[in-house]
């Protein structure tokens, strides 16, 4: 926790990210939330980021497409915009019962 580490409040954070553009959009839907690209945002906050901040998302792919390390441990963001597709497309269901394996199909 490098930042707390520095003395920082979550104040002081929000401040900074709200003077760097880094706030993420999620703080208008929901009370708390940490940066928009941040890698522990649930799936559920990343696809709605996709549907609602559109431009953010294709931010988020282009930095993942450039990164030399995956968005997560099991997934890149490559591999969330083509489960968003099929979610959006009706051919995987919506939720906790995905599973990546479908996606094979």
């Amino acid at each position: 926790m490098p930042l707390v580490n520095a003395g920082w409040t979550e104040k002081d954070c929000y401040k900074w990210c709200k003077e760097n553009n880094l706030l993420s959009p999620v703080y208008k839907e929901f009370f708390r939330d940490g940066c928009w690209f941040c890698c522990n945002n649930p799936v559920e906050r990343q696809r709605w980021l996709r549907k609602e901040h559109p431009e953010l998302w294709e931010l988020m792919l282009k930095w993942d497409k450039d990164s030399p390390v995956q968005f997560k441990a099991h997934y890149s963001v490559s591999m969330l915009e083509r489960r968003f597709a099929a979610e959006d497309a009706g051919q995987v269901p919506v939720g906790n019962t995905f599973r990546w394996k479908m996606l094979e199909k």
